[in-house]
């Protein structure tokens, strides 16, 4: 059951990570440490919303793999 639960949050640590990848180029490098110094820390969820609310705010296309980690994390992915 544990290992089942690592690969879990493995793979939501994942998609962040791919997510913020694909948009790092685009978001101020603040943000962008902000975002990764929370997924270090294994807050995933923090890491998602502020993500999130940076994207919105900057009015730029969401990643596939945003909008799955987050459902994964149950959070809403409506725009």
């Amino acid at each position: 059951m544990i290992s089942k639960n690592i690969g879990y949050y493995l793979k939501i640590e994942s998609l962040l990570m791919d997510s913020l990848n694909r948009v790092s180029e685009c978001i101020d490098d603040k943000d962008g440490k902000d975002v990764l110094e929370y997924i270090h820390h294994q807050e995933y969820g923090v890491a998602w919303e502020l993500l999130w609310c940076i994207l919105i705010d900057k009015k730029l296309d969401i990643p596939e793999s945003m909008r799955i980690s987050g459902k994964m994390m149950g959070l809403g992915t409506d725009t």
